[in-house]
C-alpha cells in the first residue's frame, strides 16, 4: 500500500480511490500488452493509444483525490505528458486528415494537459514532446501560448490572441494578461474557479459529473489550470482557498 495523506477528494471513500488507483493501473498495462501485438494500420493503433491518454489523464486525477504525495501525482501525469498523449498523436499522424475528421485530439482536455506540464515542473526538453503532439492539431490557442512560453518552448511561435473554448477559459487568460495587477489576477482567477466546474460539465466528457455513479469512473473535480496559474505568476491564492476544486497544496508545492 503506498503511503498517502488524508484523501483530498472526500466525494468517495479510501476503500474507492485504492481500488481505482489499481484497477486503472492494471487497465493501462493490459492495454500495453495488447499494443504489442497491434499491426501498424491507423485502426489498429489508434483505439488502444487513445484510451491509453485518457485513462493517463484519469490515474493522475484519481492520484491526487486519494492522497498521494505530490511527487507521486506528478509520476502518474509525467507518463500521460511525454509518453501516452504523444504516442496517440503519432498514431494519429498515420492518417492526419482522418484523424482531423474522426478524433478530437482531446481539445476540451489540451489546456489541462498544459497546466499539468506547469505543475510538474516539466524542463522545456521534457515538455517537446507534449507541445509537439499539441501542434499536430490544427487549432491554435491563446492561453495553451502562455503555457507553453512558461514551459520554455515559445521562441518562434506565431501570436494567438484566440481561445478554442471561450466561455470555459476566458477568465483564465484575463488571469495572464501582461499589464494586470496582482489583484487583477485574483479577481479573474476567483470568476474563473467559479464558472469552472460547470462549463466542464458542459463538454461531452462524462467524468465531470458522476461522482454519484455505480461506475468507478470518477477521478476528482480539480481546477489544475488555476493552480498553474497562480504558480505561473506568484499569485496570492488565498481567496481560492476555500474552493472545494482548487488544487491547493500542488500550487503550493510548485512554488516550494
Amino acid at each position: 500500500m503506498e503511503s498517502r495523506r488524508p484523501m483530498r477528494d472526500k466525494l468517495k471513500n479510501p476503500d474507492y480511490w485504492t481500488f481505482y488507483l489499481s484497477d486503472r493501473a492494471d487497465f493501462l498495462h493490459e492495454i500495453a500488452e495488447d499494443l504489442k501485438g497491434a499491426g501498424n494500420t491507423y485502426d489498429e493503433q489508434v483505439a488502444d493509444r487513445s484510451f491509453m491518454e485518457t485513462f493517463g489523464f484519469n490515474l493522475a486525477s484519481a492520484a491526487y483525490s486519494s492522497g498521494l504525495e505530490i511527487s507521486k501525482c506528478c509520476s502518474y501525469a509525467r507518463s500521460l505528458l511525454v509518453e501516452y498523449y504523444p504516442i496517440y498523436v503519432r498514431a494519429c499522424g498515420l492518417a492526419p486528415r482522418r484523424a482531423f475528421d474522426e478524433e478530437s485530439g482531446g481539445w476540451d482536455f489540451r489546456t489541462r494537459y498544459l497546466a499539468l506540464a506547469v505543475l510538474c515542473k516539466l524542463t522545456p526538453e521534457e515538455a517537446k514532446p507534449l507541445i509537439d503532439a499539441l501542434d499536430f492539431w490544427p487549432e491554435r490557442d491563446a492561453l495553451w501560448e502562455v503555457f507553453i512560453a512558461h514551459l520554455g518552448r515559445g521562441d518562434g511561435r506565431d501570436p494567438v490572441d484566440t481561445l478554442v473554448w471561450p466561455e470555459a477559459y476566458e477568465d483564465a487568460l484575463a488571469a495572464c494578461a501582461p499589464e494586470a495587477t496582482d489583484f487583477d489576477r485574483q479577481v479573474a482567477l476567483m470568476q474563473f474557479d467559479k464558472g469552472w466546474l460547470k462549463e466542464m460539465r458542459s463538454s461531452t466528457n462524462p467524468f465531470y459529473s458522476n461522482h454519484n455513479n455505480t461506475n468507478n469512473t470518477y477521478v476528482g473535480y480539480w481546477n489544475f489550470e488555476a493552480a498553474a496559474i497562480v504558480a505561473m505568476f506568484g499569485i496570492d491564492d488565498t481567496p481560492l482557498a476555500n474552493s472545494k476544486t482548487y488544487p491547493k497544496d500542488w500550487a503550493d508545492w510548485v512554488r516550494r
